[in-house]
């Protein structure tokens, strides 16, 4: 499949507010993986307030361990989360208890992983919780979207710890975005912004980042591990299934190189003679176990599992989990706008904040000139528009799994483009002219969700859109700074675009 082939993902990928958003209910579309042991609450918190969207990883754990977390990460946050739990790496009734504890405490999401467990998928879905599940082929995609999952996450082979898949995910994602109707997140060997806007080329709406967050100041894991993860370098990984004991058999991981990967003979590994090297958590850590290094681990360090992806490449130094967002989101957007105007991008002056000629510039628009509104007018205005672009975009984000055919899912994804474009639009404007920008959503939210079934509810948009045309019209011939003046000119003419977009998906 070539870049040639996504026209459609390609015009609708270079902004990080994507459907995915809207569902997950989080700024930006950059998971932290449900690393066992490494991502719990603190993590998981601190990512989620920067913006991103936790994940507590919970394999294997306790009811009761899982219960506290969750009561943690609420003292930490008051942002939706999700908690990762392995079913085919978990004894069945352990499991049980697992799903049970995840429904008692109301979480918002779910993240599953390995093999598709279709009564475990339902179960949650039943109780009204996103389910999110990671695979690594086109076929575990498949049995996945079958199974009824809500968002997918496509681990690429440069993945560190537990990985299913077998190729690189930028050769992957583009095959299982076209066969998915669900939003698609990336995941492997992602640690920049520049990785972020390569994946969301190629149809993914978000991205699951591990190492990156494995080495931040909130991580879980020991101190040796983050100073071996920001030392190591891409080709110091590697792919392997000596560490096995407690995941099925044949469960390959990836790794940093140490004295186990090198000087272990698969006899050694395969032993049934239990070799005890540590102890952390209050329990014994054994030769060739799937446990990573945590906070107060002791023993031989080295002889862990020390997972890392590939990106290990582009990790420096620990910094907190809030720095690393803001990294990635400052890098992803950079790489957004070379892609999508690079002429512009290379050659950008920007204009003076100075006032132009309102009565030349309103003769666009066929309308009176009847002087410049004040900035507090202007303000006040872009605010009400920005709500109402925020509640059409979320709806938007809502509806995509309601949408039906292909034809009318591309539709609604590039009108949710279109209308997250005009936020960051009117974002920019409101930063302009000095004033706050609040996170406030219009009512109008409430008033299309309420409508039953996906065409009444577009319809019901659609009747919006012409006044609001007008409102942007109107207030355009009064605006006098020039900046300001560009910005809404670039969100009416996207406005048009919006409506003729719901002309079409309406036919």
């Amino acid at each position: 499949m070539s870049i040639h082939d996504l026209p459609n993902i390609v015009s609708v990928s270079l902004t990080l507010h994507t459907p995915l958003v809207d569902l997950l209910g989080c700024e930006y579309p950059i998971l932290c993986a449900g690393m066992g042991g490494v991502a719990r609450a603190e993590l998981a918190a601190a990512v989620s307030e920067a913006g991103g969207f936790g994940c507590m990883g919970m394999v294997r754990e306790s009811p009761q361990f899982i219960r506290a977390q969750i009561k943690q990460y609420r003292t930490l946050s008051d942002k939706p989360f999700a908690v990762n739990i392995v079913p085919a790496a978990t004894a069945p009734d352990l499991l049980e208890q697992q799903v049970a504890t995840l429904i008692e405490m109301n979480v918002a999401a779910v993240c599953l992983f390995w093999d598709v467990m279709p009564e475990t998928v339902q179960r949650f879905k039943g109780e009204g919780i996103t389910v999110i599940h990671q695979v690594g082929s086109l076929a575990d995609a498949h049995r996945a979207l079958a199974a009824g999952v809500d968002i997918l996450i496509v681990q690429g082979v440069d993945a560190g710890g537990h990985v299913w898949a077998t190729q690189s995910v930028y050769t992957l994602l583009p095959e299982i975005c076209r066969i998915s109707a669900v939003p698609v997140i990336a995941a492997g060997g992602i640690a920049t912004g520049q990785a972020i806007a390569a994946a969301m080329m190629l149809g993914a709406q978000g991205v699951s980042c591990g190492t990156a967050f494995l080495a931040t100041f909130e991580s879980n894991a020991h101190s040796y591990h983050k100073q071996r993860v920001i030392d190591a370098k891409a080709d110091d990984t590697l792919y392997t299934t000596k560490f096995h004991i407690n995941w099925p058999d044949d469960a390959p991981v990836r790794v940093l190189r140490n004295s186990v990967t090198e000087a272990s003979t698969p006899e050694q590994c395969n032993s049934a003679e239990r070799v005890k090297i540590g102890e952390q958590d209050g329990q014994d850590v054994f030769l060739f176990a799937t446990d990573s290094p945590l906070k107060g681990a002791t023993g031989e360090l080295e002889k862990m599992a020390l997972y890392a992806g590939r990106s290990c490449d582009d990790i420096h130094g620990l910094c907190s989990a809030a720095d690393r967002v803001q990294q990635l989101v400052k890098e992803a957007r950079v790489s957004m706008r070379r892609i999508a105007s690079p002429e512009e991008f290379d050659s950008e002056i920007l204009c003076d904040n100075e006032v132009s000629s309102s009565p030349c510039m309103a003769s666009e628009f066929n309308g009176d000139y009847s002087g410049h509104c004040s900035d507090e007018e202007l303000y006040a205005f872009i605010v009400e528009l920005l709500e109402v672009e925020r509640a059409v975009a979320k709806v938007c984000g809502f509806s995509m799994g309601q949408a039906g055919n292909s034809h009318r899912h591309d539709l609604l994804l590039r009108i949710h483009f279109e209308d997250t474009k005009n936020c960051e639009a009117l974002e920019q404007c409101i930063e302009i002219l000095g004033m706050e920008v609040t996170g406030a959503i219009s009512s109008n939210f409430k008033k299309y969700m309420a409508v039953q079934g996906f065409m009444p509810r577009m319809q019901n948009i659609r009747n919006d859109q012409d006044e609001v045309l007008q409102k942007i019209s109107e207030i355009l011939a009064r605006v006098g700074n020039a900046q300001v003046f560009n910005e809404l000119k670039s969100v009416r003419d996207r406005q048009r675009s919006i409506i003729e977009l719901f002309d079409q998906l309406l036919k």
